[in-house]
């Protein structure tokens, strides 16, 4: 596949060996966004054909790692005044397919149990879902993995995504072959690793909610529903985006049909800003963390708090978007009416 075509779920290797994660599908012309991820160590847990690797996952961590060591791979974005992380093309040595690992494990001859666990699963996922559309991301994908590791699934396609998404909650509410929902212990673990700025028992509710991870064979599963190529029309310099400021608002979900995806869209109506930043014509919540995903539901009011931004398209039309995720702080909760009690949350 042309690294120009890689989007969410890949991951690029650099001729330094630094691994990143491509964020998206829209991307400069001349560049992949993507987030570095893996990164040669001798003291990294991680070992790839004798090499030691550290694994970074706090954003800000990312950032710092490169502006200290690896400059060149933070570049200033001229559509927003700020900074992103991404690879030219020329500095690309591989790209890493989740498609192309579900087929490379096909012919693999001897496979360690996460590899056999992770095909058995994208074996239950093809019930319903096309097997070419199914793909394995993740520390899986580049060799980096270890015994514990969890299992990144991957779908590409609209349909596709729709109907793996279905299946899977049949099989996590049908507890069906060893598809079930996280324990309070399996919460409580990922909640203290996730840190979020919310309690824990409004992070279990809402992630009880959601079909988007849970377990297999005690193994955790963590999925992403990603558009095709062939479904993505825009281009990334068709857009302008500028900083506004931060905010916390309140509005109704008037559509969710995006919410299953990496990144994730929720549609609003009568938005009220609370608190920060006043701007008007914000219709629509953007995130490209997948705990972000499945988060609320249409017909739902929410609370939401993060970055504002402008959007100005190429045609000259202008509104505005809230992007959850950069910060830890960042929110999306329902709420109950007449009041700002997130879901979960007593007096």
């Amino acid at each position: 596949m042309n690294s120009t075509r890689a989007i969410e779920g890949y991951f690029v290797e650099t001729k330094e060996s630094l691994i990143f994660d491509v964020k998206g599908f829209l991307h400069p012309i001349d560049r992949i966004i993507a987030f570095i991820r893996y990164y040669p160590s001798p003291k990294g847990t991680r070992r790839r054909n004798g090499i030691k690797f550290s694994k970074l996952y706090k954003l800000r961590d990312r950032f710092e790692f490169l502006k200290k060591r690896y400059p060149q791979y933070l570049f200033p974005n001229t559509y927003n005044g700020q900074f992103l992380q991404g690879v030219l093309h020329k500095d690309i040595k591989k790209i890493y397919n989740p498609t192309e690992t579900v087929q490379f494990l096909l012919t693999k001859n001897t496979l360690s149990n996460l590899e056999k666990e992770s095909m058995s699963f994208v074996k239950i996922l093809s019930e319903e879902a096309p097997n070419n559309s199914i793909g394995i991301s993740g520390s899986l994908m580049v060799e980096l993995h270890s015994p514990k590791s969890d299992i990144d699934i991957v779908v590409y396609g609209k349909d596709a995504s729709y109907k793996a998404h279905e299946h899977l909650k049949n099989l996590i509410d049908g507890r069906k072959h060893g598809v079930r929902p996280m324990s309070i212990t399996e919460l409580r673990e990922l909640y203290m690793f996730r840190q979020p700025d919310l309690d824990f028992s409004t992070f279990a509710r809402l992630e009880r909610r959601k079909n988007i991870s849970c377990m297999y064979s005690n193994r955790e599963i963590f999925m992403r529903f990603v558009k095709d190529p062939s479904e993505i029309k825009e281009k990334f310099e068709n857009y302008k985006y500028n900083k506004v400021g931060y905010a916390t608002l309140k509005a109704k979900i008037v559509d969710d049909s995006e919410a299953i995806f990496t990144p994730c869209r929720y549609l609003l109506e009568n938005t009220k800003i609370i608190e920060g930043v006043q701007v008007e014509d914000l219709y629509e919540i953007i995130s490209f963390r997948g705990r972000f995903c499945e988060q609320v539901k249409k017909g739902e009011t929410v609370v939401a708090r993060g970055k504002i931004e402008k959007v100005t398209r190429k045609d000259g039309s202008k509104w505005y978007q809230m992007v959850l995720g950069e910060r830890r702080e960042d929110t999306l909760l329902p709420i109950l009416e007449h009041s700002l009690k997130p879901v979960g949350v007593t007096s």
